[in-house]
């Protein structure tokens, strides 16, 4: 064996590794649209932000009625997507600092039937929607500014998403 024949296996190798890295990536952005951390229909959807009512109870100490502040995050992005792939990694960063505030995070899938994302005030996909007491408080749009937050060392999501214009 010469060395261009070397060079020549070497590039083949090269290029099936880089196609089965892709179809990898492909399987597991489809079992993650799959998933039930993936909203896939309207019921679903309300049930989910409908987790965000805020809830009353009264403090056995004081007697006070308290309200406890509900927060949910859900992500709408095309299943077809490249950010779909990125999920992949950002997901679990962004579900650990929700996590640490006790925020809920899901994602869903852009075209729900009988679901008008315009009613959340999203216009570009994908877009991160904050719910709070089954209300919109606030849409990060965009792939780039999505990836801020998960780049983002403070654990505090919510200052986050409230700094972001």
């Amino acid at each position: 064996m010469d060395l261009n024949e070397l060079k020549q296996k070497a590039l083949e190798v090269k290029q099936k590794a880089e196609k089965k890295g892709q179809e990898m990536l492909d399987f597991s952005a489809q079992k993650l649209s799959e998933s039930q951390l993936t909203l896939k229909s309207k019921e679903d959807l309300e049930a989910f932000i409908a987790t965000s009512k805020n809830k009353t109870f009264t403090d056995p100490q004081t007697g006070n009625q308290k309200e406890s502040k509900k927060t949910v995050f859900v992500v709408f992005a095309d299943a077809k997507s490249k950010f779909f792939q990125d999920a992949l990694y950002m997901f679990p960063v962004l579900w650990t600092k929700g996590f640490s505030q006790n925020i809920s995070l899901k994602l869903a899938i852009s075209n729900i039937r009988w679901v008008d994302t315009k009613e959340y005030g999203i216009k570009t996909f994908p877009s991160l929607v904050t719910f709070e007491n089954t209300q919109v408080l606030k849409v990060v749009e965009g792939e780039e500014k999505i990836g801020k937050l998960v780049k983002n060392l403070n654990l505090d999501i919510k200052k986050d998403i409230e700094s972001m214009s």
